[in-house]
């Protein structure tokens, strides 16, 4: 799997009064990808940090501590001038508790209360525009299902009526399979969240 799925880049920027945004980029396939998240922060109070504390053991701190709620992620496929964006109908992460132990003009450390430890840094890939290119595929309409399933037919069909079989681009190919793949993962993720109904009599 790590020959077609590479990480290009993890963000998350912190943005007043009380949001952040979660930004991950990868490569499937040879085609880049990210997924976008919204989430909001609230500070926890005395109370929740002591019910933390004994419910997992981890030392929070009471001073720093909040929780993020996360909205919905949206996958986004193709070159950033020109992405097909999508948003899931299901599948918000849970809320994700935690404090920052230490901070300065350059390091962020953080204590999840599951006890994960997290490190976010300033510089490198952070300071280039590419950081910023969420901010794009968040005001973007996404497109639905539909257009999606529409957009890989259209793709095959092209590909069978333009070029020869034994000439198919393996770029094209790509395509198809990484639509095919988001199409199931959207389609999973609604039926997380609204399985069907058997029907009554």
């Amino acid at each position: 799997l790590a020959s077609l799925f590479r990480l290009r880049y993890s963000f998350q920027h912190l943005l007043e009064p009380n949001g952040c945004i979660n930004y991950v980029g990868i490569s499937a396939l040879g085609i880049p990808a990210s997924i976008t998240t919204l989430g909001t922060f609230t500070r926890l109070s005395d109370g929740e940090v002591a019910a933390l504390r004994a419910e997992n053991g981890t030392p929070l701190r009471s001073d720093t501590s909040v929780r993020i709620d996360f909205d919905r992620p949206r996958l986004s496929i193709g070159p950033s001038y020109l992405p097909l964006t999508f948003e899931f109908a299901a599948g918000q992460s849970p809320p994700v508790n935690l404090c920052t132990t230490y901070v300065d003009d350059r390091v962020r450390l953080c204590l999840a209360a599951k006890g994960g430890r997290l490190v976010f840094t300033r510089g490198g890939l952070a300071a280039e525009p590419i950081a910023d290119e969420w901010q794009a595929l968040l005001t973007a309409r996404p497109l639905k299902m539909r257009s999606l399933a529409v957009g890989s037919l259209v793709a095959v069909a092209t590909s069978v009526a333009l070029i020869p079989t034994s000439r198919v681009s393996l770029k094209l190919i790509k395509w198809v399979a990484l639509l095919s793949f988001a199409a199931a993962c959207v389609r999973m993720a609604d039926n997380t969240r609204n399985p069907p109904v058997a029907p009554t009599r």
